[in-house]
């Protein structure tokens, strides 16, 4: 489909006008003008500066049919694109234009800092790295689209955070100057490294988990060597607790911290052997289930 490979003329001015009539339902007539308004206006410009009236007229019925079978066969494909994102509802005489004109995503960030905020739709949306603010791998946040629109996919800016997926991570100091550390987080993606106002009793070499806040403080040394452009600005994290480097709880913890798992479970969740028995009675009254238990060896 051509609307996968380059961004339709008439993107911009289709964004702004839909953006602007947010909450409204609008006819269909209504989106014509608005692209047919754009594309015609140039034609008859460049008409007219060739002087050819005449041939004008007699092609103006020609020319009509054939821009607006163009125009329906990009327009009709973006719009069901932003139908898939909740932005438009479709109907048969009129369009339904969501309010706010936003798009709740999970946004995916790679080393080099690109992004991609992918919706529930599955629909993948570019965001560039100045376009994330303070939002990290994972997080819940709401995006507004741009008019550009490279390759076709849709290019947008993050406008809030709605749900961060992580408050608190494992780093491992690996420097010092002046009043501050430099952490290494090994765990995310987007932002490796991070500050850490000096603490007495933590050294170069100690691992501890640590929480964001929404403070930014200039890099105060050149960075280990990594992918992309080096930030200016460092996050500041937050200091919790320390770790044992060699302990299998540490390693427990990491885990839990990367996936954001509980490390402790209430009772409730771990069924008790009465609970299970009766669910292998229940499973075993299934005619397509199988008894396989005499198969295993210890």
């Amino acid at each position: 489909m051509k609307t996968n490979k380059v961004k339709p003329a008439f993107w911009p001015p289709l964004l702004a006008w839909l953006e602007s009539h947010s909450g409204q339902t609008v006819p269909w007539a209504a989106l014509s003008e608005v692209v047919t308004g754009n594309t015609s206006r140039s034609r008859r410009e460049k008409k007219d500066k060739t002087g050819k009236k005449q041939a004008r007229k007699r092609g103006r019925k020609n020319e009509s049919i054939q821009r607006d079978d163009r125009i329906a066969e990009n327009l009709l494909p973006l719009l069901k694109r932003l139908e898939a994102l909740r932005l438009v509802r479709l109907g048969s005489e009129s369009v339904v234009i969501a309010s706010p004109f936003r798009i709740e995503a999970t946004i995916s960030v790679a080393r080099t800092g690109i992004a991609f905020a992918q919706s529930d739709s599955g629909e993948e949306i570019f965001i560039a790295q100045e376009s994330r603010k303070n939002a990290r791998h994972r997080d819940r946040v709401l995006v507004r689209l741009l008019p550009e629109m490279g390759r076709g996919k849709f290019e947008g800016i993050i406008e809030k955070v709605i749900e961060p997926f992580a408050s608190e991570f494992l780093a491992r100091i690996i420097a010092e100057k002046d009043q501050l550390f430099l952490l290494h987080l090994p765990d995310t993606p987007d932002e490796s490294y991070g500050l850490l106002e000096k603490k007495r009793g933590l050294k170069v070499g100690n691992f501890l988990i640590v929480r964001t806040t929404e403070k930014k403080l200039p890099a105060p040394m050149r960075l280990p060597e990594q992918r992309g452009k080096a930030p200016a600005e460092l996050p500041l994290f937050q200091f919790r607790a320390i770790l044992d480097a060699d302990s299998l709880q540490s390693d427990m913890t990491r885990v839990a911290l990367r996936f954001q798992l509980p490390l402790e479970y209430p009772k409730k969740a771990i069924p008790s052997k009465r609970e299970i028995a009766r669910l292998e009675k229940i499973g075993m009254a299934q005619k397509n289930r199988h008894d396989l238990r005499h198969l295993y060896a210890c």
